[in-house]
């Protein structure tokens, strides 16, 4: 069909071929870091200028069994493997991923939704691409999904974290809309994209 999903996707592909896009890992200096808050209208370096995020709490009960297995794995994997301070990414990652996978499985019994964790995603936004350590998405369909939460591991480095984070979750959006135009599946609850930036022991 003219001017369909797939004419339109094939002109997105032309255009990321023609415009040189780049690295989320690029973005790494205190200049880049204040041309990007500055896109967002906050004149400044300064990571605490960033208008805190605060979420409606959810009461958790300790209890609750992939909360448990969550803590009865941190212990086992310290007995083993070592702390998430250790400056194997290997390690880091370990511990990141079982709280991850645990904080999912309880928000899909809270919320009764599809979600689902992929490691290494890699995407193409408007300005940058690459891949982001886990993508969680937000499952349709058996054909679509939508990107809600994108996750940067990072030894000790959060500030340089934040500012990738933030390139990463622009093309995020640039991702979910190119999908909302080329599906009607999605529904209304396109509200927020989430960031996180973790250490493996700092979130």
């Amino acid at each position: 069909m003219a001017g369909g999903p797939a004419t339109r996707l094939a002109d997105f592909a032309k255009e990321c071929k023609e415009k040189k896009l780049r690295s989320f890992s690029s973005y790494k200096t205190k200049k880049e870091l204040g041309e990007v808050l500055r896109k967002y209208g906050i004149d400044s370096i300064d990571i605490k200028k960033i208008p805190p995020f605060v979420p409606e709490p959810v009461k958790i009960d300790e209890a609750d069994k992939h909360f448990q297995y969550c803590i009865t794995d941190i212990k086992r994997k310290m007995g083993i493997i070592g702390s998430a301070k250790s400056s194997n990414e290997a390690v880091r990652c370990s511990y990141i991923e079982a709280i991850l996978l645990s904080a999912m499985y309880i928000v899909k019994d809270i919320t009764r939704k599809r979600i689902s964790l992929e490691p290494q995603f890699e995407f193409v936004g408007e300005e940058a691409t690459g891949r982001v350590d886990y993508a969680i998405k937000k499952i349709i369909d058996s054909l679509n999904e939508e990107l809600i939460c994108i996750t940067e591991g990072k030894q000790n480095q959060e500030v340089l974290g934040i500012m990738q984070n933030i390139m990463q979750l622009e093309s995020s959006y640039h991702t979910n809309k190119r999908k909302r135009k080329a599906s009607e599946a999605f529904d209304d609850d396109f509200d927020y994209l989430y960031g996180i930036v973790t250490t493996g022991e700092i979130f």
